[in-house]
């Protein structure tokens, strides 16, 4: 998998890959969704992408809120190995944001 580009059918497009974390000290204060909303304001109207990608893995309910707050709308899923968290196989969820979505 690309980073950028996560569904290789569309690697033609201008595209990032929007990833965060938050301490659980500052969770549920609404600054994720901020963050992303502003990141994604200047990703689209500055940089002028064509498309915005974000995910999660299936266990982390709280990145899920973020990113569907956020405009995102669910493309496709992964199984993935993930060694940070001592290989534990997971589902990634992928979520992207076209520019002709973009709501500012």
């Amino acid at each position: 998998m690309d980073d950028i580009a996560p569904d290789n059918e569309l690697k033609n497009l201008n595209q990032r890959y929007i990833g965060y974390a938050v301490n659980p000290k500052y969770w549920g204060k609404g600054y994720a969704p901020e963050a992303v909303k502003f990141l994604i304001k200047y990703l689209f109207e500055e940089l002028h992408l064509d498309l915005i990608w974000s995910s999660h893995y299936d266990f982390n309910l709280k990145s899920k809120r973020v990113i569907e707050k956020c405009g995102f709308h669910y493309k496709f899923s992964r199984d993935v190995t993930v060694r940070a968290l001592e290989n534990r196989n997971v589902n990634e969820l992928f979520y992207s944001l076209g520019k002709n979505n973009y709501s500012k």
